[in-house]
């Protein structure tokens, strides 16, 4: 099985780089795709901008002229100098095709072709549109084999160009661009641009739109008109040969990069410390409490949050110890993030439990965290949130870092003044002393396993516990022996310290939050006394 692992890590490398390569090339032709998308309605709306302002610029001169045909009523209609201030008038106008004099509906002479042999009339048309002072007809036959748009009124019509609009289907950067304009409201159509004018008013009519058929709409300040605008959009596939390399090289880089820093961290969370840093980052820490027991009473008198590890990569061998993943933080300077974790989602959980059943919420703690501000002000910022009062909260502290007494005394006289206590933890082995006994005031000591394991053997620890009794006879109440697994045990601390607390594996292991609610919820209180 062990030789199958770097084969799996080979395997994994080889799919994160095929993942890499292919997530690459999609973000980069959708990038691709949506920015010559946007381009494209940018070209689109240029395009309907410039038709709005053709529009706009025709009908500026449909009424500029309109205003000036005013003045021609001192010659006679159709008479020669009538028909040369005509051609005078068309001149600088470069949208309008022919000026004509208009009677009873009728085009009698015009600046382009003279005095008409007979009258002809504007009754020949595809659209017939009633405009402001103006009629608007559109394919309007104007004189024999010549159709055209014309806008007139009572006296004279105006011509529309046919190459007025021609140059936006001629152009080659908007080849295949289609346009239709009308009013705001396109309830009326006055001129249509390209081959698919019909997809594009189907499209309008039946408020449709189609990826593959982008359209635009862009209004007139000035006029009653709006242009939609609309071309077939056929993907950033159909670019250059160019365009297409580009993205495809710009692909393979990123995603050869990415590949490396995917799995360059994948090599990194190979790291014990960046496993447990991430777990902390995803709150994968569980924690499991321990009830510790008046030894005469039996009842349980406070609780220890543990913390416990369960690490998906090592798998089967269950959750990893705190004797293991502490030293760790340590070294790598984030114990105290950890030690922040368990406060947090201890004092969240559990202390309205303790509250409840008038016991003491237990949390290890290292002495550098003791010292830490950030700790401080969110356990005294937890104990305002939470209402809790003196004597719910101990801190269990452990000489496992060297630290400066004085300023750890210092430190517990503020918390204790918050209502905090204090417990000295793993006494009996290097890590608490008598040196720290002698210098803090502590609300209890803990004795570590390593001696309560030395009761009824022939261990040399066996040689300390008397001296260690004698010396806590009348601290009794203050003492709790961890590790208490055997009867005998049991039977030794009854006799010799029968006031002390016990906490081990004989009462009770380390149980889930709903377990040690059950166990406080189920327990029956004792009405022994302590004989001391």
């Amino acid at each position: 099985m062990k030789n199958n692992i770097p084969h799996n890590i080979f395997c994994i490398k080889i799919g994160v780089t095929a993942c890499s390569l292919f997530l690459s090339t999609v973000v980069f032709y959708g990038l691709g795709e949506l920015v010559n998308y946007n381009l494209f309605k940018e070209k689109l709306s240029v395009y309907s901008e410039e038709i709005i302002k053709r529009t706009d610029d025709l009908i500026s001169q449909v009424k500029s002229i309109s205003s000036e045909a005013k003045s021609f009523d001192v010659y006679n209609p159709c008479s020669q100098q009538y028909i040369d201030a005509l051609r005078r008038l068309l001149w600088p106008y470069p949208l309008i095709k022919d000026i004509s004099y208009v009677n009873n509906n009728a085009i009698i002479c015009s600046a382009l072709w003279g005095t008409y042999p007979a009258p002809s009339f504007m009754n020949a048309y595809t659209i017939k549109i009633k405009r402001d002072d103006f009629t608007w007809v559109f394919d309007s036959l104007v004189n024999e084999g010549i159709i055209a748009d014309v806008i007139y009124n009572d006296t004279i019509a105006i011509t529309v160009s046919p190459f007025a609009f021609k140059r936006f289907s001629l152009d080659k950067n908007t080849k295949g661009f289609n346009a239709v304009v009308g009013n705001q409201t396109h309830s009326e159509h006055y001129f249509k641009i390209g081959s698919e004018t019909k997809t594009l008013e189907s499209m309008e009519h039946d408020k449709v739109k189609k990826y593959s058929f982008p359209f635009v709409k862009k209004c007139s300040k000035d006029n009653d008109l709006c242009v939609i605008s609309a071309a077939s959009y056929s993907g950033v596939y159909n670019e250059s040969i160019f365009v297409n390399a580009f993205l495809v090289f710009v692909s393979l880089v990123t995603g050869i990069l990415l590949s490396i820093i995917i799995n360059g961290s994948i090599n990194k969370s190979l790291s014990l410390s960046t496993r447990l840093r991430e777990a902390i980052r995803m709150k994968k820490l569980d924690i499991v409490y321990q009830p510790i027991y008046k030894l005469c009473t039996r009842n349980i008198i406070g609780v220890e949050a543990l913390l416990r590890w369960r690490d998906d990569k090592l798998g089967p061998i269950g959750p990893i110890g705190p004797d293991v993943f502490i030293p760790i933080a340590e070294k790598h300077n984030f114990i105290g993030d950890i030690t922040l974790y368990v406060l947090k989602k201890t004092v969240h959980e559990f202390v309205e439990h303790a509250k409840k059943s008038n016991i003491f919420l237990s949390i290890n703690i290292n002495s550098s965290d003791l010292l830490s501000t950030r700790f401080k002000n969110e356990l005294f910022s937890l104990i305002r949130k939470h209402h809790i009062p003196h004597g719910i909260i101990m801190l269990e502290i452990t000489e496992r870092q060297s630290a400066n007494l004085g300023a750890l005394q210092e430190c517990i006289k503020l918390y204790k003044d918050e209502g905090v206590m204090f417990a000295l933890d793993d006494f009996g082995t290097g890590y608490s002393n008598l040196n720290w006994l002698s210098k803090l005031s502590v609300d209890e000591i803990k004795i570590d396993k390593s001696l309560t394991d030395s009761i009824g053997t022939e261990s040399i620890n066996k040689k300390i516990l008397p001296g260690l009794v004698e010396m806590f006879k009348n601290l009794s109440e203050q003492i709790v022996f961890e590790g208490v697994e055997t009867q005998s045990q049991i039977d030794f601390l009854a006799q010799k310290l029968p006031c002390c607390a016990v906490q081990g594996w004989y009462f009770s292991k380390a149980v889930s939050l709903p377990d040690m609610i059950k166990k406080l919820e189920d327990e029956e209180p004792s009405s022994i006394k302590c004989d001391k």
